[in-house]
């Protein structure tokens, strides 16, 4: 879904995932394997044995958070919920998904700038569903 929603920079297109997967890792390394790098944006880091989630954690600017939930709908409120706290502006390659997040899960219009892919995505979402939002105009 990030893909579909992302800026588009000639053929290619700008986004990264807010969310970084680690399969199979023991309990013990968990912490080792999250990167928090000072001045880095948050992301959620979720450990997997394959199928069932076993841990999940948000870590940006140095900063890690644990969510203490095993549920992948509650971490990514959290990850939100981190931006929302510390008032950090969505960075562009993230802006797309978190956007569509906001105005979705959370309930509140995303007022950034959206991509055409957005607007195309959402025009679809909300053919197809009755989701009581406004269609997006280009």
């Amino acid at each position: 879904m990030e893909d579909q929603i992302a800026f588009s920079r000639g053929r290619s297109t700008v986004t990264k995932s807010i969310i970084v997967h680690k399969i199979n890792i023991a309990e013990h390394e968990m912490l080792q394997q999250v990167q928090s790098i000072e001045n880095s944006s948050p992301l959620l880091f979720i450990f997997s044995d394959g199928v069932q989630l076993q841990k999940a954690l948000v870590a940006g600017d140095k900063t890690i958070i644990h969510t203490n939930t095993t549920n992948l709908d509650e971490a990514l409120i959290v990850l939100m919920a981190t931006y929302y706290t510390f008032a950090i502006e969505y960075p562009k390659s993230f802006s797309q998904i978190f956007g569509l997040l906001q105005t979705y899960v959370v309930g509140e219009p995303y007022e950034g700038i959206k991509s055409s892919r957005y607007n195309a995505f959402v025009n679809i979402l909300n053919s197809n569903f009755s989701l009581g939002f406004e269609d997006v105009e280009d």
